[in-house]
């Protein structure tokens, strides 16, 4: 593969990738096909691999620029789910754990892409240099990793709250995202309801 840093370069990576749509569509038999894990394991391996590996070059471009790509994997992903083409793309995209064609071109994949999953990812680092800080010097920290992960447990459990021995119970929110709990319903029972924004949107435009 070669490239140039035009526009160019996105057609020409989509002209790489579309003739492997096909041996994709073979492969989908629904008889004697493959099942759908390896048929995403086909397309990464084949297809999008492609797309990878011009990612240097494509970083370059915006998102309505990198479109022609994006086309070429919602087709793969309609091929692999036996979808028409009038289900939702994002909860196909959802189903499969694919990313959009551009997500992984402007954001490092170590990197949580949402405030919440950093957060959380800073927290337990936190929580894992203490416990780092508590066995330091220990001999058997050094040998025995269990000991480390029993440590890191114990300091987890200090700020949990005491197990509540009924419903009428006061929740503490101090280590909750105001946007991630949706609801606290009391009636017959005691109902937390827990969801992201993104995944509300995947459920209101689910077809069932």
């Amino acid at each position: 593969m070669s490239f140039r840093k035009s526009l160019q370069a996105v057609h020409y990576v989509r002209d790489l990738c579309l003739p492997r749509l096909a041996p994709l569509w073979l492969l989908t038999n629904r008889g004697l096909g493959a099942s759908i894990p390896v048929l995403r394991m086909f397309y990464i391996s084949v297809i999008r691999s492609f797309i990878d590996y011009a990612a240097p070059v494509l970083i370059q471009f915006s998102a309505t620029q990198l479109r022609p790509l994006e086309l070429v994997q919602n087709e793969a992903i309609r091929i692999i789910l036996g979808c028409p083409r009038t289900a939702r793309i994002e909860v196909l995209r959802a189903e499969l754990h694919l990313p959009r064609i551009n997500d992984p071109l402007y954001h490092d994949p170590r990197t949580p892409t949402t405030p919440y999953l950093r957060k959380i990812l800073g927290i337990l680092t936190s929580v894992v240099d203490r416990a780092m800080m508590q066995t330091e010097g220990s001999d058997t920290a050094c040998i025995n990793p269990v000991y480390k992960a029993r440590n890191v447990n114990c300091i987890r459990q200090k700020p949990r709250p005491v197990e509540p021995n009924s419903l009428d119970f006061e929740l503490m929110d101090d280590h909750i995202l105001k946007e991630f709990l949706q609801k606290d319903i009391l009636d017959d029972a005691h109902h937390l309801v827990f969801a992201t924004a993104e995944q509300l949107t995947l459920l209101k435009n689910a077809r069932t």
